[in-house]
């Protein structure tokens, strides 16, 4: 059961991570924290090491 608990708060510990990384970077939030639900500290790696995105400018400006 304690096996359990500690995967369980690891891959929401990941999911937090991926969230505030995808966020800072310009990434899909949503695909990351699933990402890192499916292959854990791997997608926080893979998401740590690309550029981030640059934002388009508007229209106008």
């Amino acid at each position: 059961m304690i096996r359990f608990i500690v995967l369980v708060v690891f891959a929401l510990v990941c999911a937090i991570g991926a969230h505030v990384l995808a966020q800072r970077k310009g990434r899909s939030v949503k695909r990351w924290v699933v990402a890192s639900l499916l292959i854990g500290p791997l997608s926080l790696l893979l998401l740590a090491l690309m550029p981030k995105l640059k934002m388009p400018v508007a229209a106008g400006s």
